[in-house]
C-alpha cells in the first residue's frame, strides 16, 4: 500500500520518504522514530484519478457518472464529496458535498479527479456549502438553477 502523511505543525504533506514498521511505528528516512500526534497517515485507496495520480483517503474527488438536485435544491451534474475509509464496510466511501448520502467508491481508474484533499482552507471555510462547490466546478445545470 501507498501513504502519504499530513504535517498539522507546518499544514502540508511531507515530501521526505517515512515507513511505517510492521507494528505500526512510524519512521523517518534515518528509521528513527516520528512523532505519530503531528502527522496523519492516509492510505492510498488503490486506483488513479484521471490525473494519473493516486487517490488517497481525504482526497476531495470529482465524479463525473452522476447528478440530479442536489441537497440546497441545486441541479448538478457530477458530484463531489472527500474520500473516507468506513470501519463498518470494506471498501473506500466518500461523502457528497451536493447530496444527503454517503457513496461507494468503485476502484475503477479515470472515473474521478481529484481537485483537492479536506486539509484544504476552501474545504474547512465551504464543506457544507453545495452551490460553492457546483459554481467552483462549473457543474451546475444553467437552464434548470434551483429548485
Amino acid at each position: 500500500m501507498k501513504y502519504r502523511l499530513w504535517d498539522k505543525k507546518k499544514k502540508e504533506f511531507i515530501k521526505d520518504t517515512f515507513y511505517i514498521d510492521p507494528e505500526g511505528i512510524l519512521l523517518d528516512s534515518q528509521l528513527k522514530p516520528m512523532k505519530l500526534k503531528r502527522f496523519i497517515v492516509q492510505e492510498s485507496i488503490g486506483c488513479k484519478c484521471t490525473k494519473g495520480l493516486p487517490i488517497f483517503e481525504g482526497d476531495i474527488i470529482r465524479h463525473y457518472n452522476c447528478g440530479g438536485v442536489a441537497s440546497e435544491g441545486l441541479h448538478v451534474h457530477g458530484d463531489v464529496g472527500y474520500v473516507f475509509r468506513d470501519d463498518d464496510y470494506p471498501e473506500y466511501r466518500y461523502e457528497s458535498f451536493f447530496y444527503d448520502e454517503t457513496g461507494y467508491i468503485e476502484l475503477l481508474d479515470n472515473e474521478y479527479t481529484v481537485v483537492g484533499h479536506i486539509f484544504d482552507d476552501q474545504y474547512k471555510d465551504h464543506e457544507d456549502n453545495s452551490k460553492f462547490w457546483a459554481e467552483k466546478y462549473d457543474m451546475l445545470d444553467d437552464n434548470m438553477g434551483m429548485f
